[in-house]
């Protein structure tokens, strides 16, 4: 009896051990499959988890509509698997996709942050160092038109939640005496080479900005720059070619500062006030891309409607937000003009107007829903309170 119970019990457990790693490796395939459900979708770039850095971990299901964040949003079930995240959509950029990696941004914002400190030590070892470049009117009336335009309710709806907080921080409305002014590149004018250039060859850029003097904030919402605009029509151009066609006022950060004087009475006291620098309706593809492994970093998070995320340069997605496109005007707005505005440190917000799940189910793209389509995002730059000493820390060492 004994010699043929054992045998079958034996083949039972062999059975039941057999059957229990068959459902673990099923389990883990239907895992795997989720977790890289993107990699048939179109339009789709390849973040491995040893890119994105965590100095805060959330849960995947952590609601950022309540709480406030800081570090990266991050959190892995399966550290072997790469991440994608699709691109944003051709309808927010024709002209190019996003080629910024998520490291190569941190690399690039930890480059321009520590330029940042170099300028500031230059200008502690010699007062002739904190001079700055500056522009004036003459600068922007060569090659450039001015035209003030209604800021309608998109900046008052898509920034509402910024304006009371701005209003909180400065004892001052936003909203009470913001100007919205168009500076486009299309006049006759003579280059940074000494060249005169017609008004037909002028690049046709263009940095649409709303200005709050009172606040103490700018707020870029459409710009496209010189380079960039004569790149994009001259393909190939060369470095010299490039310099001859190029205005010597073609920054955004020189632009709009330069405009910020003007609208504050040429006075340095009043031109020191500017606090904030905001980035609306992005639609740079690098930048979003940026934004995008930020935000939904553990899939399953939801893209962050206001008072968003917010981060400083000791973390990681801070410098990364800072090596986008649309960061570095910041950087430069501290570094070309630390003459005025002083030694500053750097904070950053960033958020969307909308809230989109971000589809794991499989099927197609979430760029390719209409919702996800119109999700806007936006930055806050806090350059400081002007009327405080800032500490100016080096970056992390990554």
């Amino acid at each position: 009896m004994t010699n043929i119970r054992f045998p079958r019990l034996r083949a039972i457990l062999s059975l039941a051990a057999f059957v229990f790693l068959l459902s673990l490796y099923f389990t883990s395939l239907k895992q795997q499959q989720h977790g890289g459900n993107f990699g048939s979708r179109k339009r789709s770039v390849v973040i491995h988890p040893g890119d994105l850095k965590s100095s805060a971990h959330v849960s995947p299901t952590y609601n950022f509509s309540t709480a406030e964040v800081t570090g990266v949003a991050l959190r892995f079930g399966r550290p072997d698997l790469p991440l994608k995240f699709s691109q944003p959509h051709a309808r927010h950029n024709k002209r190019a996709t996003s080629s910024l990696t998520y490291q190569s941004a941190i690399c690039k914002g930890e480059k321009y942050y520590k330029l940042m400190g170099d300028t500031y030590a230059k200008a502690d070892e010699d007062p002739k160092n904190n001079q700055g470049t500056e522009f004036s009117n003459k600068d922007i009336d060569n090659g450039w038109s001015r035209e003030t335009v209604s800021w309608g309710d998109d900046l008052r709806q898509d920034w509402e939640g910024a304006f009371n907080l701005i209003a909180e921080e400065t004892q001052a409305q936003p909203s009470a005496d913001l100007r919205k002014i168009q500076l486009r590149q299309d006049t006759k004018f003579t280059s940074k080479t000494g060249n005169v250039v017609e008004a037909d060859q002028a690049s046709k850029a263009h940095y649409l900005c709303a200005y709050s003097p009172q606040s103490g904030l700018i707020i870029a919402q459409n710009t496209a720059s010189p380079t960039n605009e004569i790149r994009y029509n001259h393909p190939g151009i060369t470095s010299p070619d490039l310099q001859a066609l190029l205005p010597p006022l073609n920054r955004l950060s020189d632009a709009s500062f330069t405009l910020w004087r003007d609208l504050t009475g040429h006075n340095i006291q009043n031109a020191r006030k500017l606090r904030y620098l905001g980035r609306s309706h992005i639609s740079n593809p690098d930048t979003r891309y940026i934004m995008r492994a930020v935000f939904i970093g553990a899939r399953r998070l939801k893209l962050v409607p206001w008072p968003g995320v917010k981060y400083t340069m000791r973390d990681e997605a801070g410098l990364a937000l800072l090596g986008t496109p649309n960061g570095l005007a910041a950087a430069w707005l501290l570094i070309d003009h630390h003459g005025i505005l002083g030694k500053r440190d750097l904070t950053v917000r960033v958020w969307t107007y909308n809230s989109v799940p971000v589809d794991t189910s499989g099927g197609e793209s979430d760029d390719d829903d209409v919702d996800a389509i119109n999700i806007d995002y936006y930055m806050l730059w806090d350059l400081g309170d002007p009327n405080a000493v800032a500490t100016f820390r080096d970056p992390p060492r990554l």
